[in-house]
């Protein structure tokens, strides 16, 4: 056989004769004639995988060939893989797609960009924005005009590249409508571009105070001159806000490195009857009407916008159109701080980090508001039960498991979980070995895990789109889709989630009767409180003073344990079936191999909204939570009765003369008793109106049940109103009600928390409300948990995921690493930054400031 390349016959002419050339020709275009009769056209519902190899992060840039697509699936794979998918499909034809970017040559305008990059200036409080901290708006690929090309392969023959278009070979008319549609079409996974973080498009709350605000007639004028500006307190002429209502000059609060005011603005708010909220920060006035307002007010206490300034300066003589900046606002006093506060110590600012690269260093492209996936996925990774779960390592065996898992994958394997926890695991572990390459001295060796974040989130009302997310509800998320995936599909194989899950016991103390009542739940993430004393919010509160310090232990006791005791008020007691009060508490009921720990960073405000607390939690690297283990009942305690039941309420008589009424109607009696019941006997009218809508019920006629099921303790009706109010269902607060024990601000915090996954909470409750009973599986979770005799709780931190911005729904996720083989020995501590795709050697890692906390039990 004479082996050639069909792409390089019109450039090769060694040939003897031309007839050689015309009958390689022919056979070629007869046999894609006939491979593609069987073609189908991609519709606008097709989904065509064309971006990225389904087993592997390789691209048609980043692989040497390019990749292959399978014209008859339309799922595409670099070299290595195409023999699998021709195992696993039994197709023969695919469309080599190949990207070749056209590089700058010019070295010195590279250099010159590169260092003005280094050098600019922060100038917003944002994450990947122009002006802004470090860009993680990451674009994969390099720079330069991207060069597509395409061409026909006949597998096994990959040599035998078939250039599309060719002048050569007479490509099938299908073949060419197939092809031309998978080229126009978009990735199944089309990345969307990266929404930047910018703190200074955080909207404000127009203030309620602002449409009837008082102003009173005291005769001061504001001279419209900045240098005439200046404290009534304290005479200084900097940082200065004017108060709306009186014209009274003070100064801002102390920041927290000296800088700033006096507080005299706030003083003035306090000694005035606190009446008189709003304040305008001078200088920040410009003539279209936008300038810093704050209001004092403790329902409000925050930065908000007052659309009647204009009318409201002119009071005191300052007309608006003649005002120009003088001032830095709020949010650039907050940017210049910040370059050396959180952000900067999260992100170890101020530290020159090593780039690290390899196995365990492989970073993740952030694909959009993604930074919450990558952290999770980071951290898992970072644990040995996860690696051995999904075959993180190298070696032959391991390679075998893994193409042994991609041959046997689902129809679509882009959106299988296990499929693609797999391939991540693969390339994180050996990204050498699975054909990643840098793609130049700038670039560094990431890859982006889309086709997981997609198939984890699919179907999710929140992790199947674009925003930000809450890092720990994926984190809670992602465990739950994985022990569902392998106790359904794999009942064999070892659920790495199931190491987090823990007994808590709750301890109930009725305090009439000194009963006791010990009840156990499953847990995977233990919440701890921040007791810190709430402090007057300024317009600086940020600022005002370093942050304080909460310590680790202090957690602990305002969270486990009978120093974390909570009162509960009207109390019905099963022992005295009075009302009166009880105390309850939790503590660890079980210790598990990996114990995850969320500082409640975020919580519910006085006005009901998220709100971030700002403080340092030095969180150490060994704990011991032994002291904290529950021992249930003990043998001088008196049991508490699980449940006590009041009486039923009388059972609803239809009135016989309504009754009467609506038979002679003509209508059924059963019918005309169900309507009564229904309606309480409110009058024949309305009884008539349900009977004409539910007459053609199937039970219309039937007789009325002679006794009705004890129906379960209703939630009170006024919480039950309060939280509606604030956009939650009415079966979504008596849900949290129920969970929190009546208490509403707990159950107002539980919805805030739970806010992602409260429809499928919501249906669990009545699905178990219907059964009567709980699940097999929970209860062999709980009968395998009781069976753990561990009594020890001493932990070391593996890994942690840090937070920036003011709520989990915006801002950025970060986290570092412990790559230690070797916990136990603290000589051997390696800890990394994951920055989305930037990983590097971390030398100070900001333990005060993480939000969720991974630790490793020692035994």
């Amino acid at each position: 056989q004479i082996k050639i390349k069909i792409k390089d016959i019109h450039w090769k002419r060694s040939f003897d004769s031309n007839s050689l050339l015309l009958r390689l020709q022919d056979t070629m275009e007869e046999r894609l004639v006939s491979l593609s009769d069987f073609l189908v056209a991609p519709t606008i519902a097709t989904k065509v995988w064309k971006d990225e190899c389904c087993f592997s992060f390789l691209t048609p840039e980043t692989a040497p060939e390019g990749l292959y697509l399978n014209l008859s699936t339309f799922q595409s794979f670099s070299k290595e893989f195409v023999p699998l998918d021709n195992q696993r499909t039994g197709n023969v034809l695919y469309l080599n797609v190949k990207w070749n970017r056209e590089q700058d040559d010019d070295e010195q305008e590279n250099k010159k960009a590169k260092i003005e990059n280094d050098e600019k200036k922060i100038e917003k409080l944002g994450i990947g924005i122009e002006g802004g901290f470090s860009s993680l708006a990451d674009e994969i690929g390099g720079k330069g005009k991207l060069i597509k090309e395409y061409g026909f392969v006949v597998f096994p023959e990959f040599d035998e590249v078939i250039p599309y278009p060719s002048n050569m070979i007479s490509i099938p008319e299908k073949l060419v409508m197939v092809a031309d549609a998978v080229i126009a079409m978009e990735d199944a996974s089309t990345q969307i571009e990266v929404k930047a973080w910018d703190a200074s498009e955080e909207p404000r709350p127009v203030s309620k105070f602002a449409e009837n605000l008082e102003q009173l007639d005291n005769g001061i004028k504001i001279s419209p001159h900045s240098s005439d500006w200046k404290c009534a307190d304290s005479g200084m002429t900097e940082n200065l806000w004017l108060n709306l209502s009186t014209g009274y000059i003070g100064s801002g609060r102390k920041n927290w490195d000296g800088s700033g005011g006096t507080g005299a603005a706030l003083k003035h708010f306090e000694e005035t009857g606190k009446k008189y909220p709003l304040c305008v920060k001078l200088g920040t006035i410009t003539a279209d009407g936008k300038a810093e307002v704050y209001s004092y007010d403790p329902t409000e206490d925050c930065m908000v916008e007052d659309p009647l300034l204009g009318k409201h300066l002119k009071h005191f003589g300052i007309d608006i159109f003649d005002m120009k900046k003088t001032e830095k606002t709020l949010l650039e006093m907050e940017i210049d701080l910040n370059k050396s506060l959180t952000f900067a110590e999260v992100l170890e600012g101020n530290e020159k980090l090593v780039e690290c690269y390899g196995p365990g260093c492989v970073g993740l492209y952030n694909l959009g508001n993604s930074c919450y996936c990558n952290s999770v996925y980071q951290v898992l990774f970072s644990l040995s039960a996860f690696q051995r779960r999904f075959l993180y390592g190298v070696g032959e065996e391991l390679k075998e498991l893994q193409r042994n898992t991609f041959l046997t994958s689902p129809h679509e394997p882009q959106l299988d979980i296990n499929t693609q926890f797999v391939k991540l695991a693969a390339s994180l572990s050996d990204p050498f070995g699975h054909g990643l390459q840098r793609l130049g001295s700038e670039q560094i060796l990431s890859v982006s895990p889309k086709m997981l974040k997609d198939s984890i989130g699919k179907g999710h009302i929140d992790f199947s789109r674009m925003e930000q997310q809450d890092a720990r509800e994926y984190f809670q998320y992602v465990l739950d889709k994985i022990s569902s995936m392998d106790h359904s599909n794999s009942p064999s194989k070892q659920d790495p989630g199931k190491w987090f899950s823990y007994l808590s016991e709750e301890r109930l103390e009725c305090k009439q009767s000194n009963h006791v009542l010990y009840k156990q739940a499953v847990s995977n993430v233990l919440m701890l409180k921040i007791p810190l004393e709430e402090q007057p919010k300024s317009e600086a509160k940020e600022q005002e003073k370093e942050l304080a310090t909460v310590s680790f232990q202090e957690c602990l006791d305002a969270s486990l344990g009978a120093t974390a005791v909570a009162q509960i008020d009207d109390f019905l007691s099963p022992s005295t079936g009075q009302r009166g009060t009880a105390e309850q508490y939790s503590t660890m009921g079980t210790f598990p191999r990996y114990l995850a720990i969320q500082l409640k960073r975020y919580v519910v405000g006085d006005n009901w909204l998220p709100k971030k607390i700002e403080c340092r939690v030095p969180v150490p690297r060994e704990i011991n939570l032994s002291s904290f283990r529950g021992h249930g009942i003990q043998s001088d305690e008196t049991a508490l009765p699980d449940a006590f039941e009041e009486p039923p309420a009388a059972a609803v008589t239809p009135d016989p003369a309504l009754l009467t009424q609506l038979m002679s109607m003509g209508f059924h009696e059963n019918g005309c008793k169900r309507a009564l019941i229904a309606v309480n006997n409110a009058d024949a009218e309305t009884a008539m109106q349900w009977v004409l809508t539910h007459m053609g019920d199937a039970d219309f006629a039937d007789p009325i049940p002679t006794t009705q099921q004890a129906s379960a303790p209703s939630a009170n009706p006024e919480s039950i109103v309060m939280l509606t109010s604030m956009g939650f269902s009415e079966d979504g607060a008596k849900l949290a009600l129920e969970e929190c024990g009546g208490d509403l601000e707990r159950s107002a915090d539980w919805l805030f928390s739970h806010s992602d996954q409260l429809e499928d909470l919501i249906k669990k409750s009545k699905d178990k409300s219907a059964s009567g009973a709980s699940g097999s599986k929970e209860e062999d979770v709980l009968k395998e948990l009781n069976d753990d005799s561990t009594k020890q709780g001493k932990y070391t931190l593996r890994a942690f995921i840090s937070h920036l911005g003011k709520n989990t729904s915006g801002g950025h996720y970060l986290c570092h690493v412990n790559n230690s083989p070797d916990l136990l020995d603290t000589s051997k501590d390696n800890w990394v930054i994951f920055n989305d795709r930037k990983v590097a050697k971390s030398k100070n890692p900001p333990f005060d400031h993480g939000l969720l906390y991974v630790f490793e039990r020692d035994n």
